[in-house]
């Protein structure tokens, strides 16, 4: 309700109700003339009833057994998503004779409970995904496309994926936010609202920047600078809600390089760009920028890995991007060049990928930074004091002063 109520200003009024008839209105006025107390009371010895037609009776020969029993299971609630963990002595009782009636009978209602689990999320992931697809579309700042995202996924960040990509997707058709913008908003959005929710804040993270590079991808957009602003906005979240940093940087770079693999774009380029926004985000933040550039390539890494995409190429690019973000930040970029290789082959270690040639690939990394970094400065205690000239100092020593 909270994501519908953020969501409409920006959807605009739902269509008009359609009239209902005489006979309709009349109905409605007699159930609403009927005081709560004597619904409940009625309600109470519905329920009080239950037990008497717990049992099954010989099914009519119309109707096939399968559809009787799940008519019983449905009036003893066992349906019902509110159903309680353990069973009342009505439900107990249908169980019984049901095991007698319809041997299979647990499998049955098994089916039909998980089927309809299935459909309420997907009928859930439909209704969310429209929502914070119109407010995306028409949003007038990336803050009103937060403000959604965060609302939405702190309700139910099991679909967080499904919101990412609906809140970029919307973003392609909006002229006043741009898909970076929106990008960065919504990772960061996302991160605060699963910290909020208490949820694992790096599974929302990973499944996030998926989406996000996989909506990027299916609109057109600038795959790598979605990625880089994804990267960033989700650092800015986890270090502004106090998350695990390390782990949600390690989990957006693992699913930036995954969801570019699956969408067919460029992997490398997605983690170069990746890591890059990861390292933007961490000088923003006053974060540990070593520490995420470690994070960076090792997500990049165990997401290459799982998507079976080019491991090498992809730890060298994750390391490219670190230290190209570091050198635009000014910072020490070979610092951040040894830490990159470091998370990439931790994690190469733990894919059992190649790591001779990862840890080759990355050194060229640290070895081109390194000579590319301009020499340390040389402290003034470093230079030493002039030689003392005693002719200077003191002509008449020579006589050279006429004076002396």
């Amino acid at each position: 309700r909270a994501v519908e109520d953020a969501g409409m200003a920006w959807i605009g009024a739902p269509p008009a109700a359609i009239p209902l008839s005489p006979a309709q209105r009349a109905a409605d006025a007699a159930a609403n003339a009927v005081p709560v107390t004597a619904q409940q009371q009625a309600a109470a010895t519905a329920a009080a009833a239950a037990p008497a037609s717990a049992t099954i009776p010989p099914p009519a020969a119309a109707a096939p057994p399968g559809i009787t029993l799940l008519a019983q299971a449905a009036n003893v609630g066992l349906l019902s998503a509110q159903a309680p963990a353990q069973a009342t002595a009505a439900q107990q009782t249908f169980i019984t004779a049901a095991a007698q009636a319809v041997p299979n009978a647990a499998q049955v209602i098994a089916t039909v409970s998980a089927a309809d689990q299935q459909q309420n999320v997907a009928n859930t992931s439909t209704g969310t995904s429209t929502v914070v697809t119109g407010s995306s579309e028409n949003a007038t700042s990336a803050a009103q496309i937060a403000a959604v995202v965060q609302s939405a996924v702190g309700a139910n960040p099991a679909v967080a994926g499904v919101i990412a990509n609906s809140a970029v997707t919307g973003s392609s058709a909006n002229a006043q936010v741009s898909t970076e913008a929106a990008a960065q908003a919504t990772a960061a959005a996302a991160v605060s609202g699963a910290a909020a929710a208490g949820a694992d804040v790096a599974v929302v993270a990973q499944a996030t920047s998926a989406a996000v590079v996989n909506a990027a991808v299916a609109t057109g957009a600038n795959v790598a600078a979605v990625a880089t602003a994804a990267s960033a906005g989700a650092v800015s979240g986890a270090a502004a809600t106090g998350a695990d940093l390390g782990a949600v940087v390690q989990a957006i770079s693992a699913g930036a390089v995954s969801g570019a693999a699956a969408a067919g774009a460029d992997a490398g380029a997605v983690a170069q760009a990746a890591s890059a926004g990861a390292v933007s985000g961490a000088t923003a933040a006053g974060a540990d920028v070593a520490a995420v550039a470690t994070a960076a390539s090792a997500g990049a890494v165990s997401g290459a890995s799982a998507a079976g995409a080019d491991v090498v190429a992809i730890a060298q690019a994750a390391s490219s991007g670190a230290v190209a973000a570091a050198t635009t930040a000014g910072i020490d970029a070979v610092a951040v060049a040894t830490a990159a290789q470091s998370g990439a082959v931790t994690a190469a270690t733990n894919a059992g990928a190649d790591v001779g040639a990862i840890t080759a690939a990355t050194g060229t990394v640290v070895t081109t930074t390194e000579e590319a970094a301009p020499p340390p400065p040389i402290e003034s205690e470093d230079i030493p004091p002039p030689e003392p000239d005693p002719v200077n100092e003191n002509p008449c020593a020579t006589g050279a002063s006429p004076t002396c």
